[in-house]
Formats: C-alpha cells, structure tokens, sequence
C-alpha cells in the first residue's frame, strides 16, 4: 500500500494500520511532510522523504521500518545504501512534475511484485528520470 500526505491524515493512519494488520507492506511518500504518530510511521517499509523531510522525521523522534532519502538528481539513500540517479542531460530536463510520484509509484510497484530492493530503486529511478523529459504528469506512451 503505497500512502502519501496529500489526503487527510486521519485515512492515511488508518489505512496504513488496516494495511499492516493485514500483513500488507505499507509505503508512506512522506510528503508533504507533517508529523504522523509513531506506531504509523514505524509499519512503514520505507518511509520515503526528501532530504528536508528526513530532518522534520528525524526531529519528530518517529522511527520508520525503513527510510529512503531522495536527493533529486544527486540520488538516493535506503537504510545506508546510496544509489545514482540515472543522468538526465540536462537539456532534457523539461519538467520534474511527478517525478517524485513516478518514483514512487514504481518503486511500490516492484516491491509489491516481490522485487528487491536493488532492482525495486533502479526502476524507481528509471521511472523518475522518465518522468522529467515531458511537461506535466503523464504517462510515458513508449512504457
């Protein structure tokens, strides 16, 4: 289950709580960021943030299964391992509209496939890097 903040936070919480009971993986985007309780943000499995995101989580004292750091065009960082984001030339760069959805949503994806976490966070790059070579939200009509 893949959650971000942009809905109340009363039905992120419990989603997320039902999700969890259920034995289902949760992902939270943690943006934008406001605090959640502890016991929501410790189900997740990871915890997405921007680097100023990790610091408003880290300053909430909240612990999450697991935190992914995005650094937008520097890269990545889940649990202490660092991944390159895919070069853009930035020519090519039009708009980082959905970019972070994108990312996102891949990642959720491949981890609800049964991916690992290496090939869940190339293909979530990948995804993200599409994202910024169009204008707007849209989907890639070549994926």
């Amino acid at each position: 289950l893949l959650l971000q903040l942009e809905v109340p936070l009363p039905v992120v919480c419990r989603a997320a709580r039902r999700a969890a009971a259920r034995g289902v993986r949760v992902v939270i985007n943690i943006a934008p960021y406001a605090a959640l309780p502890a016991d929501v943000i410790a189900l997740a499995d990871p915890v997405i943030a921007n680097e100023h995101e990790a610091v408003a989580l880290a300053e909430s004292g909240a612990v999450p299964g697991s935190l992914l750091v995005t650094y937008g065009a520097n890269g990545t960082s889940w649990n202490g391992r660092t991944w390159s984001a895919h070069s853009v030339p930035r020519h090519q760069v039009l708009d980082t509209t959905g970019a972070g959805d994108a990312f996102c949503g891949v990642l959720a994806a491949a981890l609800a496939l049964g991916h690992d976490e290496s090939h869940a966070m190339d293909a979530a790059l990948a995804a993200g890097a599409s994202a910024v070579r169009r204008v707007g939200a849209q989907a890639d009509p070549e994926l």
